[in-house]
């Protein structure tokens, strides 16, 4: 996610672009509110898919059912990214194409070049969805 993010971060400084996540959300606040707040007015979400990822019952139990709704009735784009190998049958992703192949070339299995070449994707990729001059 951090090799992500400084590959966005020319179009975050621009005003280009807003990155939400999990981090920033600062103590004292309503976590679960804010959490489901930005996957509400998302346009577009990049998933680090894991096996941790496939695990965690908040993601399953209460993000994955919104964003796939979401994605359903207000257009979110939803960009997997594979970190690492595991098993998306059943969760409702595996209808999506992903940005990496989970088979051959997760982030995990790459050298930095081969990762900096997929996220460099992701973000003109990302760009191009938001209608973002890369």
């Amino acid at each position: 996610m951090e090799e992500l993010r400084k590959h966005l971060r020319a179009k975050v400084r621009q005003g280009a672009l807003l990155l939400l996540d999990a981090n920033q959300i600062l103590p004292g606040a309503l976590w679960q509110k804010e959490r489901m707040h930005a996957i509400q007015t998302a346009t577009v979400v990049v998933l680090f898919i894991s096996a941790g990822f496939t695990a965690c019952d908040l993601i399953a139990g209460d993000e994955l059912p919104l964003l796939l709704h979401n994605a359903e009735k207000q257009g979110t784009q939803v960009l997997l990214l594979h970190v690492s190998q595991c098993d998306l049958t059943g969760t409702g992703l595996e209808k999506f194409a992903p940005l990496n192949d989970p088979g051959k070339k997760t982030l995990a299995m790459l050298k930095p070049a081969g990762r900096a070449e997929i996220l460099t994707q992701t973000t003109q990729i990302i760009c191009q969805y938001l209608g973002i001059r890369s």
